[in-house]
């Protein structure tokens, strides 16, 4: 086993580029694909070999986690962004060689020996079983050290292995074990074993994925299908009340939907699911059965739809149709509104690119523009193995689609590439009427990290003026008052620290005031931090000349 464990991982410097997508057509069945703005990077870049089977990929804050594997191989890959913008202020990554498959990453805050958050990076070893890492992950300091290792099964046979998290609280895996289902579930600030639980199905359990809602009851939901039915189930069970279990628990689960597939299919599929993390207890998953269809099966709590199912991509919800060519690998995302989701797949092409849509919650209506929008940078070049995946996460992060993918370079190496596109600025995104996102997660408290709902508001609040300014510049809270202590940095456009401050707000405006004279004349970052790191806003302020 080539994977180091006790290998202290400190950031290393990759080059990036932020790239626009250029304006791209690609003729597939009269279709023009839509190419919406984003920023887009490699990280790692130029992966010899490099091909992925499998990945996975999660946004909290600035804080992104993403992994690929190619059943074999894969890496680990941690960045921190500079907060409000796409710039990498630091980041890393961890090899998993020999024998690892089905990587996924997720992370809660606090870890045991005092660090910011906990990085867990769950697999399955091949003549092992499954097993999860634990590593004391910091984001501003840039390091990322092994902590400990869990074993989940003793199964050696490859089977996938899902994690989700909700918020950075709550955290549930899910995995298959000799045709049973099993979890385990976690919680910030205690990190002993989980204990491992048994959910009964109804049918016999294959290719398990989980996610969570926090509705009625902050519920795991877990999606998986039989080979012999066919069909898909979806069952649902209580976090709390698996986390307070004194010992190993078999549960009989909420029974939420059971899917029985074409004969055709011969029940070959593989699920993606997710939940709307606040709000009503919807899910969707999406998944193919003959390779060319792209289905979404949701229920919609507010509106009474489903369990239904909808192909979004044969023509019957007013876009073209796309589903002559070959399509593979849905994915599907809830937008942080909750009330879009975000479908993605791989279509086999002449331009063999990653594609997708957005939908409304109820699959009513396609939400985006009546087309498919491209999701790499350089269409042609998409691996041929498809890899693409969405964050589940969109609670108190910033509201970008984060997709994660590869993309084959001219000398056949692999670009592993992060785009973040802005859900609120684009057109090919359009708002549902009447959506909003309001958050309210009492559960914060039971997992031991409250997030102060009411500073995230005031920070909203705040505004910078004059801007531009010419000697000096007041952040203002008139609108609500900010008390308690905050940092405030100020950097260059390249991401460098000018100047920190930190104190009351009003300590603040009067140690900057005079400093700023100094600048020079043009554009600059300017971040307020509170509640210890947990929450901050950035503005991008300019200075002019006299």
């Amino acid at each position: 086993m080539s994977h180091s464990k006790n290998l202290w991982l400190r950031a290393s410097a990759f080059a990036w580029a932020a790239l626009l997508l250029a304006a791209t057509t690609l003729s597939l069945n009269a279709q023009t694909y839509q190419p919406p703005i984003a920023v887009e990077y490699a990280n790692p870049a130029g992966v010899v070999g490099g091909q992925s089977l499998h990945s996975s990929n999660y946004l909290f804050q600035d804080f992104t986690l993403a992994a690929y594997d190619d059943g074999n191989d894969g890496q680990v890959i941690w960045q921190h962004i500079v907060p409000g913008t796409n710039i990498i202020n630091c980041s890393g990554t961890i090899p998993y060689v020999g024998g690892y498959s089905y990587i996924e990453v997720g992370a809660l805050h606090n870890s045991p020996t005092g660090a910011p958050f906990t990085a867990f990076i769950a697999y399955h070893l091949a003549g092992t079983g499954h097993a999860v890492d634990l590593y004391d992950w910091d984001p501003f300091a840039c390091t990322m050290i092994y902590n400990t290792t869990y074993t989940l099964s003793a199964n050696p046979v490859p089977s996938r292995i899902s994690m989700d998290n909700h918020i950075d609280y709550a955290l549930a895996i899910g995995w298959t074990d000799a045709g049973t289902l099993n979890t385990a579930v976690y919680e910030t600030g205690i990190f002993g074993p989980s204990f491992i639980h048994t959910i009964v199905p109804t049918i016999v359990p294959n290719n398990v994925d989980v996610a969570f809602t926090h509705g009625s009851q902050l519920y795991v939901h877990y999606v998986y299908n039989d080979l012999g039915t066919p069909s898909v189930e979806v069952v649902a069970e209580d976090f709390w009340v698996m986390r307070a279990a004194g010992a190993p628990t078999v549960y009989v689960p909420i029974y939420e939907d059971l899917n029985v597939l074409s004969g055709a299919s011969a029940g070959d599929v593989y699920c993606n699911i997710d939940g709307a993390d606040h709000g009503p207890d919807n899910w969707a998953y999406a998944y193919t059965e003959d390779h060319q269809n792209i289905s979404v099966r949701l229920i919609d709590v507010i509106s009474g739809t489903g369990p239904a199912t909808f192909v979004v991509n044969d023509g019957t919800m007013g876009n073209l149709a796309n589903n002559l060519a070959r399509n593979e690998a849905p994915i599907l995302s809830y937008d942080f509104t909750f009330d879009l989701i975000n479908v993605g797949w791989i279509t086999r092409d002449a331009g063999q690119s990653y594609v997708g849509l957005e939908i409304f919650r109820d699959g009513s209506a396609i939400t985006s523009a009546l087309d498919y929008y491209q999701i790499p940078n350089n269409p042609g070049a998409a691996s041929p193995t498809p890899v693409l995946s969405f964050s589940k996460m969109t609670e108190f992060s910033p509201p970008w689609l984060y997709a994660f993918f590869s993309e084959q370079d001219a000398a056949g190496n692999k670009n592993f590439m992060h785009k973040y596109h802005d859900m609120t600025v684009n057109t090919n995104f359009k708002t549902a009427p009447g959506s909003s996102h309001s958050v309210n997660c009492p559960d914060h408290q039971k997992g031991g990290h409250l997030y102060e709902e009411s500073l995230e508001e005031t920070l909203k609040s705040l505004e910078v003026y004059p801007n531009p300014f010419v000697n000096d510049f007041t952040i203002d809270d008139s609108e609500l008052s900010l008390s308690g202590q905050v940092e405030v940095h100020l950097r260059d456009m390249g991401g460098k620290r000018i100047m920190t401050q930190s104190g009351t707000l009003e300590e603040v405006n009067a140690a900057l005031k005079g400093s700023t004279r100094q600048l020079g004349t043009g554009s600059y970052l300017l971040e307020i931090i509170a509640s210890e790191g947990e929450i901050s806003k950035t503005w991008k302020i300019q200075k002019r000349g006299e």
